[in-house]
């Protein structure tokens, strides 16, 4: 699963996110049923008929807020999303299940309450909490370590009670950078030419001894390699350039790395034969001259 997490500071926010979480178009709710009822799950909150009754519990409960400052969170939403494929496999009771097991994880006393939306292929929750908890008034707060840790406990909560195969997420601490076309991807069910291509170039690269295997295994599967500075830097696919650099393969830059490391080896390594053969040629000459200079005197 994919969980994002976002904090609005303005007051007017809460109505603003209240309201599209609440669209009658992506929850399916008719009008004269009781706004509590809408909810797949709730915490601290009183039951309520109306949006204007839930935007006034969340507004009175930040009037409590003990410490006060400019840049503090009334409101966060929360999403989660499933992969496409595994619509079959969500229902109303397991998105529940999800649902309270984050809000103990993430505001266990803080107002909140989750709806489902399934106006698109991809099933996901959101989540809306208050900045401060109900009864003692202390700010929610938790750091991007909490989050990443959160989501980790999210990841094998879902594997242990839902088992869903195809949304499965790796949450673990990764240096590289977020990939906006592999989410949207992700998040529609479809494959990129350059996800694809990835994936193809992460097994050819797998339990490579050096970058010259690595070479001949995309020779023999028809890649054809481009290089720069006479250095291999990427692929060429439908008369299209993909460096290595761009691709982000662990197993691959190791391998650039390892060539890199040779290449410096062997050129100290030439270097240093050649000091060593000035060093004689200059020792022979030396004493050649001596000799030249002793026959010669007196």
């Amino acid at each position: 699963m994919i969980i994002k997490s976002k904090g609005y500071q303005r007051l007017s926010s809460i109505r603003r996110v209240i309201s599209y979480v609440l669209q009658e178009v992506k929850t399916n709710q008719a009008n004269e049923m009781p706004l509590s009822q809408s909810f797949l799950y709730s915490r601290n909150l009183i039951p309520v008929e109306n949006l204007d009754e839930l935007v006034d519990q969340f507004e009175k409960n930040e009037d409590k807020r003990i410490h006060k400052r400019n840049n503090n969170n009334v409101v966060y939403q929360d999403i989660i999303s499933f992969h496409a494929s595994d619509r079959s496999r969500l229902g109303e009771h397991e998105l529940r299940l999800l649902a309270v097991r984050y809000a103990e994880l993430r505001c266990n006393q803080a107002l909140s309450f989750a709806v489902w939306h399934h106006d698109t292929d991809h099933i996901h929750l959101h989540l809306v909490s208050s900045g401060v908890n109900r009864f003692d008034a202390k700010a929610v707060r938790l750091t991007k370590s909490g989050f990443n840790q959160l989501k980790l406990e999210m990841e094998n909560y879902q594997d242990q009670t839902l088992r869903l195969v195809h949304s499965r997420v790796d949450h673990s601490y990764s240096t590289q950078p977020y990939d906006l076309q592999q989410h949207r991807a992700y998040a529609s069910g479809t494959v990129s030419t350059k996800i694809e291509l990835r994936r193809q170039i992460a097994e050819l690269a797998e339990n490579c001894p050096s970058l010259e295997s690595f070479l001949q295994r995309c020779q023999k599967a028809d890649m054809s390699v481009y290089n720069r500075n006479h250095r291999p830097t990427g692929v060429i696919l439908n008369g299209r350039k993909y460096r290595f650099s761009t691709l982000k393969i662990a197993s691959l830059d190791l391998l650039m790395r390892r060539s890199v490391s040779l290449d410096t080896a062997q050129i100290r390594m030439l270097q240093l034969k050649n000091r060593q053969i000035q060093q004689r040629q200059y020792q022979r000459q030396l004493e050649r001259d001596t000799k030249g200079f002793l026959r010669d005197s007196p």
